[in-house]
């Protein structure tokens, strides 16, 4: 468990690495026990928890910190970077607001709006280098990727001079902007695995937060761990997926349970794997499947693609259970880095993990309700359905599932079912009998059938 101000450091997560021969340090009163790889001189990557007191920090190593534009209290006003600037007040007399306004100018703009520079400020006891990523008001998931993606292109320069460790706060988190705590931790995950493979300088990382914040991150390993204990994930930066893609090749094969949409998509990610492009393949695949289950929800076609946005909409219309949205949310979350030219070379394991497993979660529910329809179907046989698409009294659904609702009807050309404020097929777009061709007002979804994908609503 994490430990209170002034205790040691919580390890969240350790990953092998090879290069360094020692342990980096972490801020004063925060130093974790020495760890070493398996052969006795290549130390793992380790992410660390601190909750001491940000007055009371003092490091050697560099600092990282995030402000959006035009925030109150300026670029320090988060309690890492305020009680970092007391301690350099205490220090050298002169005040760090200053330094951060005098280097503002030479800092350097990067993906989705974010800049990144380094503060010009004098030697100090309270850090060994400081930089800042400005981030743009109208925040979302895409300037947090865009965040971290910097930080994993540039973490060789931003330890360099210091003594090669990270301490960083939970940055990214907007809770106004749909930008939860896991999904900041998640990419800091991302960042760790990055850094254990392709930055040798960087020696530690330290994450610094509060005790409240700490009970959500822990939360957050545990769901991870969660998925090692079904033998899901073994590492999360060494993970062979290949095994684990036989969940996958089930689905691609089963022609009753998904449409050739999906189909295309799951054999996409399958071609994909063992290629030097399998982690993009796999989190672009899982993108894809993603948006043709939420559009045979009732999501809408949009240019640019669905967003965590139109996924709350689902579950707010009660189109999709609630237990659902995470996964949704994560695949494009993941899926727009895999796609976006200036983020893609950054995706780790961490990534690919996320969608692999969110995309069998999901999967699996649907298969679920496609194997209980055939048991819901049997009770209600006897029916039959009447040239207006609906049933007759005691009809059944005939392998639509057992969500039957007055009002719903079965699309008479390829017999999917559909909700009552469907004007057309959501899978083949008939209109609705009895309408004249109206057009389409809502979405359809929650049908066992032949697409079966009633699982997630």
């Amino acid at each position: 468990p994490t430990m209170g101000p002034g205790g040691p450091s919580a390890e969240l997560c350790s990953l092998p690495r090879a290069g360094l021969s020692q342990q980096g340090d972490v801020p004063e009163g925060e130093q974790p026990p020495a760890a070493e790889g398996s052969d006795g001189s290549q130390p793992p990557l380790t992410l660390w928890g601190s909750t001491i007191d940000p007055n009371r920090v003092r490091t050697a190593g560099a600092v990282v910190g995030a402000y959006t534009v035009g925030q109150p209290g300026g670029a320090l006003a988060s309690n890492l970077l305020a009680g970092i600037a007391a301690t350099y007040l205490a220090a050298t007399g002169e005040s760090l607001e200053v330094a951060v306004a005098a280097s503002e100018p030479s800092m350097v703009s990067l993906e989705k709006g974010l800049r990144l520079g380094r503060v010009q400020a004098a030697p100090n006891a309270a850090f060994g280098s400081l930089w800042l990523v400005e981030v743009p008001h109208a925040y979302n998931l895409g300037c947090l990727a865009a965040l971290y993606a910097a930080l994993k292109k540039h973490m060789e320069r931003i330890v360099e001079g210091t003594d090669g460790t990270l301490l960083v706060s939970l940055l990214g988190v907007n809770p106004n902007y749909g930008v939860l705590a896991r999904d900041a931790y998640e990419e800091v995950l991302g960042l760790v695995a990055w850094c254990a493979e392709k930055a040798p300088a960087l020696k530690a990382i330290t994450l610094q937060g509060r005790d409240e914040s700490f009970a959500e991150l822990q939360g957050q390993l545990v769901y991870i761990q969660s998925w090692r204990g079904l033998g899901l994930v073994q590492e999360i930066t060494t993970a062979d997926l290949k095994p684990h893609l036989g969940y996958l090749k089930k689905f691609a094969e089963g022609s009753e349970l998904i449409d050739e949409v999906l189909k295309g998509s799951l054999q996409e990610a399958l071609e994909g794997m063992g290629g030097p492009n399998q982690l993009t393949s796999l989190c672009c695949a899982g993108h894809q499947i993603a948006e043709r289950l939420l559009q045979l929800l009732g999501a809408p076609e949009k240019e640019g693609g669905l967003t965590p946005q139109d996924v709350q909409q689902l579950v707010a219309m009660g189109q999709l259970a609630p237990e659902f949205l995470e996964y949704f949310v994560k695949l494009i979350r993941v899926g727009n880095k895999a796609k976006d030219p200036g983020l893609s070379d950054t995706l780790t394991y961490v990534d690919a993990i996320l969608s692999l497993l969110c995309m069998i979660a999901i999967l699996m529910a649907v298969y679920s309700h496609q194997q209980a329809a055939p048991a819901a179907d049997q009770a209600q046989a006897g029916g039959e359905w009447n040239g207006e698409g609906q049933p007759q009294q005691g009809g059944g659904g005939g392998g639509r599932g057992s969500g039957f609702k007055e009002g719903d009807w079965v699309c008479p050309a390829c017999g999917d079912h559909q909700f009552a404020r469907n004007m057309r097929c959501r899978r083949c777009l008939e209109p609705k009998p009895g309408t004249g061709g109206a057009s389409a007002g809502g979405g359809g979804g929650g049908h066992g059938g032949h697409g079966g994908h009633g699982g997630p609503r």
